[in-house]
């Protein structure tokens, strides 16, 4: 299966460094239509306070699929991402939790 390359940049805003983190990444068209969504996780390194880290990961791409033909297809500058956290760790030991709905 062929795979298509993503690339983040991940800035800890916060005061606490950040151990990792999970979520929902979900990329659209620049009319807010879903292109795709898909679990995203960081846990590779403590992302510091102020600190930003890059990491590149990579997303099964099936060319039978139309979402996967779009997400290959457009143009980066017109896509918006957004990440929906589910939880968040810090190296002190605590964590923010989505609360269930």
């Amino acid at each position: 299966m062929d795979t298509v390359t993503v690339d983040f940049r991940f800035t800890n805003n916060g005061a606490k460094d950040i151990t990792g983190f999970k979520g929902e990444a979900v990329f659209t068209d620049m009319f807010g239509d879903s292109i795709k969504s898909t679990n995203l996780s960081y846990d590779n390194e403590t992302i510091k306070a102020g600190q930003t880290k890059n990491w590149s990961g990579s997303l099964n791409y099936n060319e039978f699929i139309a979402s996967d033909t779009k997400f290959r297809d457009v143009r980066p500058d017109k896509m918006k991402f957004a990440f929906n956290p589910i939880s968040i760790h810090f190296s002190d030991g605590t964590k923010l939790e989505k609360a269930a709905k």
